[in-house]
């Protein structure tokens, strides 16, 4: 059952392709000159707090070009999983790094990169499920961990459609398996501050529900079409830069 889960969450990302912005510093001369004074933070894939975003793409890039020496030779498609794992090391970046790839922002990822991005945060599923149900017999712990892991995605990949919709499926998964395995415990909060998940998580119950268990597919209930809605709406004002300010 995880599993499945896991492979919709990364299915839904790729679909989910959200707006990347370009950010002014990512010219050739600022990638140059901040691959040369961050050299060393760019080689171990560390997090920097006062990071912005394009200074963590160019990070993420630095990191690439600089495994890629190792390998001796650029990714591409025929790069196999254990190189990436275990040459290049991708799992060393961070989240936003991770982010920034996968969502290919500013334009300076390839494919067989944006798909390797991936692969960390899969590790990072399968190993939260192992540890929490080893016996695969008690699916609400593994929502539950699968819930941890996306709460640790950075601010930026939190005000994704890709991962508002994936830790809406996660909540209500976790809670439907709570009623279903665990019948006589109430489950454990869950719960996010983010208005829109709380619209999908509604969704997931409609369609789950007898009134509207004619519907097609969940994206047919009326609270997921509300929770797009608001979701466009905070997407205009975030993509506005009167209200998002400079990069």
């Amino acid at each position: 059952m995880f599993s499945a889960f896991s492979t919709y969450i990364f299915r839904n990302y790729s679909k989910n392709s959200d707006r990347t912005r370009l950010s002014s510093e990512l010219s050739a001369t600022s990638l140059s000159s901040t691959n040369k004074a961050n050299g060393s933070v760019a080689a171990n894939g560390k997090a920097n707090a006062k990071e912005s975003f394009g200074q963590v793409t160019v990070r993420a890039r630095a990191f690439l070009d600089g495994a890629y020496i190792r390998l001796n030779k650029t990714a591409d498609r025929h790069t196999t999983e254990h190189e990436w794992r275990d040459v290049i090391n991708i799992g060393k970046l961070d989240r936003r790094a991770l982010y920034a790839i996968r969502t290919n922002h500013g334009g300076l990822f390839s494919e067989a990169e944006i798909k390797a991005a991936t692969l960390p945060v899969e590790d990072l599923l399968a190993a939260a499920s192992a540890a929490a149900d080893p016996r695969g017999k008690d699916p609400a712990a593994a929502f539950k961990a699968s819930i941890g892991v996306l709460d640790g995605a950075s601010t930026e990949e939190k005000v994704s459609l890709s991962w508002i919709t994936a830790r809406a499926k996660a909540q209500w998964s976790y809670e439907n398996a709570m009623r279903e395995t665990h019948p006589g415990r109430i489950p454990v909060t869950v719960e996010t501050s983010n208005p829109v998940v709380d619209l999908f998580v509604k969704a997931w119950r409609e369609f789950a529900s007898s009134k509207y268990n004619s519907l097609d597919s969940v994206e047919d209930t009326p609270s997921w079409s509300k929770a797009m809605s608001l979701w466009r709406i905070q997407e205009s004002k975030r993509a506005d830069p009167k209200a998002m300010g400079s990069l």
